[in-house]
């Protein structure tokens, strides 16, 4: 039977993994490498597909239902272990983060956590506001209903064609129907997560993979290109791979993961170009494909389904969400190559058990022994201190993981500041289109335009002196913001009554490129701009010049730095201050961070989360950034 697995496989999954990781740890700077999955699927799609197709023509009948238990059990495992490992955790150190702990553990174990982070309005790209240990078993679960659909689609393309090449066509055709369902579920503008999600949007990967197995024969194709061009044949498919390669990693380190072109065909096109690409690293001779052997590589990319169990829960604890800052949860790479050290553990342990523990990752055999049996052996004769501790560790990781599953809150209680986000987004629509009506009462005086406000309207100005609140209501200006302008716009159209508020969850600066222009080209770009963006994470000098560069330097900006506790928030400040520090432009930096800094109730003024204000710190804030505008554009 022809073989079906190449060792430069594992190089490419390793590398793919680092995309991953540095994605959600720099992700201003390696946009793209959420494209890392994309790998992943085109590459299963690759090798399943390789493997049914040798079996079919050796007449290899295999069971179905054996194969995907089969597939079940060797991910099951691990996800179950190195979960409750994070739950265990989160029981002893974190247990604000123990909310809706069970839907989330049964739907990712049961390989459809996909679909209920889509039916329950879960962004992926917001991670600010429910940061969770299972939101990656998407993937998982994406990966496992492709294990069960794919080999019933291959089986039922090779009944009903006649040739390897013609299901490869149909395997094209539905990566190509994938592609367009993905393109018109997708709005510009909004969330993306349902189409990133959806296991019909993102069908395309496997199908791209499956097709480029039965398409591309690199034994015909050697034969065809050393009849025609020699000894040195390779060096074509070298130089095309190299291509390939780069554009695949710039593809990783550009692409946006909310942008329009994204979705309306830029993933599409990335993992018909991975598919080609893995194909063509199968060529013999290949020089390309010779150094993707390098041996270190390939180990760790035989470790890189652990990697993906862990990455995102330390990212989670000690990145997203970190109690404190210190040197581990300021650096990144600590926390990297603590993902790699616990991969290689764990994967040591349960994939090579190399110390077996009973009942937990014994070494299988045809004795049957009972569950106590096991236990009261394992005690009562002599067996190996290290079996012992880790038969301990073990029973100890599954009480506290289940112990934190019992304690954890309702699914009601988990997303509140994910539903307040939401409806504050819901009144900035709402708001935007009675703007029309807002600005002829602002045409009034301030005391006849209060006149018209409710009760709760008015409390936004306590605190703000007379004249302020006249500047204010007089002042055209546009707010560009995330989560946190999002949570005051009504505060902000209060007082504002001439502005444009333009914020949304989960908004970083470096996705905006273009945006500013179109913002002026809607008319919603005043005169004055006020920006606060940096709390969900960094941006490079260059990407917030351009950004400046695209609103105008001949405008009046205001930059207001972040107060989260997160690593990057003091790269955010920097880069803030710089970009203010240049006297040859109106651009100003409201210094937020140091006010908060310098108030030692500061700390009362944010949600239970931290991040958010509640209704006292997001009247401070509106005080500050009011009092700050006030004070240069009143000299």
């Amino acid at each position: 039977m022809k073989k079906n697995y190449f060792t430069q496989f594992d190089t490419i999954r390793f590398l793919a993994m680092l995309g991953i990781i540095l994605y959600h740890y720099l992700t201003h700077r390696v946009s793209g490498g959420f494209l890392g999955v994309d790998i992943f699927l085109v590459l299963s799609g690759y090798l399943v597909t390789s493997q049914m197709e040798s079996k079919y023509k050796a007449g290899i009948q295999e069971s179905y239902f054996k194969k995907t238990w089969g597939r079940i059990r060797k991910v099951w495992w691990p996800m179950v272990i190195i979960t409750m490992v994070g739950l265990t955790y989160l029981l002893l150190f974190r247990q604000q983060l123990l909310v809706n702990i069970g839907i989330n553990l049964t739907t990712s174990l049961l390989f459809v956590n996909n679909w209920h982070q889509i039916l329950s309005g879960s962004s992926y790209f917001a991670n600010m506001l429910h940061p969770s240990l299972t939101t990656h078993y998407w993937y998982i679960a994406v990966y496992m209903q492709f294990m069960v659909i794919w080999p019933l689609f291959f089986k039922a393309s090779r009944r009903f064609t006649k040739t390897k090449w013609q299901s490869g066509l149909v395997m094209l055709g539905t990566a190509l129907l994938s592609g367009i369902l993905m393109a018109i579920i997708f709005t510009p503008g909004e969330d993306p997560s349902r189409v990133y999600y959806g296991t019909d949007t993102r069908f395309f990967s496997i199908a791209f993979g499956g097709a480029a197995a039965q398409l591309l024969d690199m034994e015909q194709m050697a034969s065809w290109l050393k009849n025609r061009i020699g000894r040195f044949h390779h060096f074509i498919v070298d130089v095309v791979l190299l291509g390939l390669l780069a554009i695949l990693t710039y593809g990783m380190l550009h692409m946006l993961d909310a942008a329009t072109f994204t979705y309306y065909g830029g993933m599409f096109g990335y993992n018909f170009l991975a598919a080609v690409t893995i194909a063509l690293l199968t060529y013999q001779g290949s020089w390309v494909g010779f150094l993707l052997k390098f041996k270190p590589l390939r180990w760790l990319g035989q470790r890189t389904f652990h990697m993906y169990l862990w990455y995102y829960p330390i990212n989670v604890l000690f990145h997203m969400v970190p109690t404190s800052q210190n040197w581990f949860t300021n650096s990144i790479w600590p926390q990297v190559i603590l993902i790699i050290i616990l991969s290689c553990l764990s994967y040591a342990l349960l994939e090579e058990k190399r110390w077996p523990v009973p009942v937990f990752n014994e070494v299988r055999n045809d004795q049957s022994v009972h569950l106590f049996t096991k236990v009261r052996n394992l005690f009562k004769e002599p067996a190996p201190w290290l079996t012992r501790i880790l038969f301990i560790a073990f029973a100890l990781v599954f009480l506290g993981g289940v112990s934190a599953v019992a304690v954890s809150k309702p699914a009601d209680n988990v997303t509140v500041e994910e539903e307040q986000a939401a409806e504050q987004a819901k009144k900035i629509e709402e708001l935007n289109k009675q703007r029309a009506e807002q600005e002829k009462q602002a045409d009034a005086s301030l005391s006849t335009y209060k006149d018209s406000l409710s009760e709760a309207s008015l409390g936004f100005y306590e605190g703000i002196p007379d004249e302020q609140a006249r500047f204010a209501y007089q002042l055209p200006v546009t707010f560009i913001g995330d989560s946190l302008m999002v949570g005051e716009s009504e505060g902000l159209y209060t007082l504002y009554p001439n502005a444009i508020v333009d914020a949304a969850v989960g908004r970083q600066l470096y996705t905006l490129i273009g945006y500013p222009a179109s913002l002026e080209a809607q008319g919603m770009l005043k005169d004055v701009v006020l920006v606060d963006l940096g709390a969900n994470g960094g941006f490079t000098s260059a990407q917030l010049s351009d950004f400046l560069d695209e609103i105008g330097r001949d405008k009046t900006i205001f930059l207001v730095n972040t107060h989260v506790d997160r690593p990057w928030a003091s790269d955010v400040n920097k880069t803030l201050a710089e970009a203010a520090s240049d006297n040859s432009d109106s651009v100003y930096l409201l210094d937020w961070h140091e006010f908060y800094s310098n108030h030692e109730e500061a700390s009362t003024w944010l949600s239970q989360d931290g991040v958010h204000f509640n209704p006292d710190g997001g009247q401070v804030w509106l005080q500050f950034i009011t009092n700050g505008m006030y004070e240069v554009l009143k000299k």
